[in-house]
């Protein structure tokens, strides 16, 4: 192996033979004690089980360390640091197993997730809604996969359609819950009991949006038990007469964008739904 000189052994001690045998198993190097016939211990080095590097033999290169105390503490030493490397080599393959548990997890979450999103965006059933001289687009890009922005359109008759645009407070999960549940009550038809269109008369009409807004208040107040508010935006357009009635309940001001390119605001304002019982839009 010549590692030790039998030359420069006069200053060589037990401590530096620590040193050496800490280097070679850094070296990923197996060292395994032997006892020879005449009872002196060797040091058999390999870096694999049929490539033997050399042997560390102390009753022939230092006879005047190699007594029996010292054998036995080098073997000890030695041993600790062939059970350290096993226990390490343990907890490492541990390590590995639960991280590719953890990646498993996490990708079946991901999936979870995408699957999450198709169904909270075909709960809206369409982007584009249009009609004879007018058509309405809808597009929404929530900050993770899901959440509690929603916007969708509803036809109420050839004469009406009607729109809504939601945010419920909260991230993710819950707040994609109860956006599915409030946008149900804007989607819900005749066999439904549609709160957004009167269908007692000849053909359909939309209801007051401000009507709609009061209703859904008072349900959620009296069936659900919930913490989170939202704001909404929820109106109709009358296709002949170009003209929206809407109810604006805490959310973005709404703005208006004309044939010759400016832009302005609606100043109007409400307070959030699910915020106060009894609230009057």
């Amino acid at each position: 192996l010549n590692i030790l000189d039998p030359n420069e052994t006069s200053n060589f001690a037990q401590a530096d033979l620590f040193i050496l045998v800490d280097h070679l198993t850094e070296m990923q190097k197996q060292i395994v004690p032997f006892v020879k016939p005449n009872n002196t211990v060797v040091l058999v080095v390999s870096d694999a089980p049929d490539h033997l590097l050399g042997v560390l033999d102390f009753d022939a290169i230092l006879p005047t360390l190699a007594d029996d105390a010292f054998l036995f503490q080098t073997i000890q030493h030695c041993d600790r640091l062939l059970r350290r490397k096993r226990e390490t080599s343990k907890r490492i393959s541990n390590m590995q197993s639960k991280n590719e548990s953890l990646t498993n997890k996490l990708a079946a979450l991901d999936q979870e997730l995408r699957n999450a999103q198709t169904v909270q965006q075909n709960l809206t059933s369409q982007s584009t809604f249009s009609w004879e001289g007018g058509q309405m687009d809808g597009f929404i890009r929530p900050r993770s996969w899901i959440g509690g922005d929603m916007v969708g359109f509803y036809p109420i008759s050839e004469a009406a359609s009607g729109f809504f645009a939601i945010d419920v407070s909260g991230h993710e999960f819950s707040a994609a819950l109860h956006a599915a549940r409030i946008a149900g009550f804007f989607l819900a038809d005749e066999r439904l009991g549609s709160l957004t269109v009167d269908y007692t008369g000849p053909t359909p009409r939309p209801k007051d949006p401000a009507l709609i807004l009061n209703d859904i208040n008072e349900i959620l107040f009296e069936r659900f038990d919930t913490d989170s508010f939202f704001t909404c935006l929820a109106g109709h357009i009358d296709h002949q007469s170009r003209v929206v009635r809407f109810c604006q309940a805490g959310h973005p001001m709404p703005i208006i964008y004309s044939a010759d390119k400016s832009a302005r605001h609606l100043d109007v304002n409400g307070v959030p739904v699910v915020l106060l019982p009894g609230m009057h839009y």
